[in-house]
């Protein structure tokens, strides 16, 4: 159960706010929830690669979602997390939560004056 969380929160969570803080020097409460947003989004990827493999991992004795409670029950989670995924990333886009500062990337003035040749 823990390797389960683990791999959620490290693919999801640490990789983005490890991201926003080394663009932004900081952490804020908009990258916490977008940061949580892409959880959800690889909880979902890794319930939606166990439905292949279904019949395999039941004859070595793996227990995983889609074998535990069946696929169907599985796809209805897949389908309320997507659910989740959507409020959770229009809610914060509506409230202002997403857009409410931008990202420090250093200093642009005299951007536009960089010669690239």
């Amino acid at each position: 159960m823990v390797m389960l969380v683990g791999a959620r929160v490290g693919f999801g969570s640490f990789m983005s706010l490890g991201a926003y803080w080394v663009l932004a020097d900081s952490l804020s409460l908009v990258a916490l929830v977008l940061s949580l947003i892409v959880m959800l989004l690889v909880s979902n990827l890794r319930l939606l690669n166990q439905f292949p493999d279904v019949g395999a991992d039941r004859q070595i004795g793996r227990r995983h979602l889609p074998i535990v409670i069946g696929r169907p029950a599985s796809a209805r989670v897949f389908m309320d997390l997507a659910a989740c995924i959507c409020c959770s990333g229009g809610r914060s886009c509506v409230a202002g939560i997403a857009l409410a500062e931008p990202v420090g990337l250093g200093d642009t003035a005299g951007i536009d004056q960089v010669d690239f040749r």
